[in-house]
């Protein structure tokens, strides 16, 4: 600038001298800066860039770790529920037995099998059976037909409706269940058809004395059926209405006696219940 000119006019922009805030408002006052079109589908391009493989093996072996460490827990968490639906069966059938030995001279129900009143103790889970004169005759001539054993609770102390109470949910073999195509609870009534119930009753017997198992988890079904098995063992009901768990004893099971196959040996296995209670039969 020439010294004698002191008041020249400077030509020179003022936005692009000013400093600090100054020179920022100058920047918005031109507006946003064009960007190539190259440019911009380059950073579309980064914005939408997804997991790596690496990423996603990490997130498989995080949902597998956690899969594994849940699967036992839910599982045992089943098991317990079923065993848990297993003594309110019995506890319900406990007290529709005392209600039914109340009005029959303080004993439980028979199972009385044949037409001259004999019991027979290998049809503890038989609760219906089909009149010979409707066709079963060559099978079942002699035998008693309609409810019996636990069948004999049925209408009036244990409704029909209610009938999934006498099955096990736990039993593994799938043999005695509630929806058995063939002698499932749906046969109840059939003159021709056949109920088997998924839990175990004795002989009739009083429920006036020393306490006694009435019902059982099945133990018995004429091929080496079981109770529960994980752990191995059954849950009884008894004649002071208590519910409790008794653990199978190997030496039982491995001799064949607590798979019995005659009815001297299913009666063995019954006192062994009653004897149970006094000792280590574990209340539930």
């Amino acid at each position: 600038m020439n010294p004698g000119h002191r008041y020249q006019h400077d030509e020179t922009p003022r936005w692009a001298i000013a400093p600090g805030p100054a020179r920022f408002g100058a920047v918005l006052a031109r507006g946003p800066e064009k960007v190539h079109p190259a440019r911009k589908r380059t950073r579309v391009r980064r914005a939408r860039h997804g997991f790596t493989l690496i990423e996603l093996l990490v997130v498989v072996a995080v949902i597998s770790l956690l899969v594994a460490l849940l699967l036992p827990v839910l599982s045992r968490a089943r098991k317990e529920a079923e065993r848990a639906l297993c003594r309110s069966n019995l506890h319900q059938i406990v007290v529709a037995v005392t209600g039914y030995a109340n009005d029959n001279r303080r004993r439980t129900p028979r199972l009385t099998m044949f037409n001259g009143g004999v019991e027979d103790a290998r049809y503890g889970t038989t609760a219906w059976f089909p009149d010979p004169q409707y066709g079963a005759g060559a099978v079942y001539a002699g035998y008693f037909a309609g409810p019996v054993g636990l069948g004999l609770l049925v209408p009036e102390y244990v409704s029909v409706a209610d009938g999934r109470i006498f099955f096990c949910p736990t039993q593994s073999d799938k043999s005695h269940v509630y929806d058995q195509p063939v002698i499932g609870w749906h046969q109840w009534g059939n003159p021709i058809g056949q109920v088997m119930l998924g839990y175990f009753t004795r002989e009739s017997s009083s429920v006036d004395g020393p306490i006694r198992a009435l019902v059982a988890d099945m133990f018995y079904a004429g091929a080496n059926r079981t109770g529960h098995l994980e752990p191995r063992g059954d849950y009884l009901c008894y004649s002071d209405g208590s519910v409790r768990w008794v653990f199978e004893e190997g030496s039982l099971w491995q001799s064949g006696i607590w798979y019995p196959s005659t009815d001297s040996q299913i009666k063995y296995v019954w006192d062994y219940f009653d004897r149970e209670y006094r000792t280590r039969a574990v209340l539930d």
